[in-house]
């Protein structure tokens, strides 16, 4: 064999290794910012489903008398402040939070006769 052809093959071995080295991290750094993302949707849809019970509950369950109320759920707590607007009408400000970094806030008004929410809009 002689000098040069040995002198050929690393080099070239190491250019192949090195790019599939990049696209091994490349796709390293992919992954991670798709786990994220899932993760951060996956909070997300858990806020919105924590509203969504604790809207049902509050209609189903609560007094709506003017004050504050917590419902506590296995996902996180939700923090309901009721003020009265008129006989037939009460005002809801609803804070839901998971952990201390996933909050939402919205608002509700809800016929007290009929148990119905006449609007709602969400803060966030």
């Amino acid at each position: 064999m002689s000098r040069q052809e040995g002198g050929f093959a690393y080099p070239m071995t190491m250019l192949i290794v090195s790019l599939l080295t990049l696209a091994c991290l490349y796709a390293m750094q992919l992954y991670e910012t798709e786990k994220r993302y899932v993760l951060e949707q996956e909070k997300l849809l858990q806020l919105n489903n924590l509203v969504q019970i604790s809207i049902q509950d509050y209609i189903d369950l609560s007094e709506k008398q003017e004050g504050t109320e917590v419902m506590e759920y296995e996902i996180g707590t939700v923090t309901l402040i009721t003020r009265t607007q008129s006989e037939e009408v009460v005002l809801v400000d609803i804070r839901a939070a998971i952990q201390e970094s996933h909050k939402r806030r919205a608002r509700m008004q809800v016929n007290v006769t009929t148990n119905q929410i006449i609007q709602f809009s969400d803060m966030t």
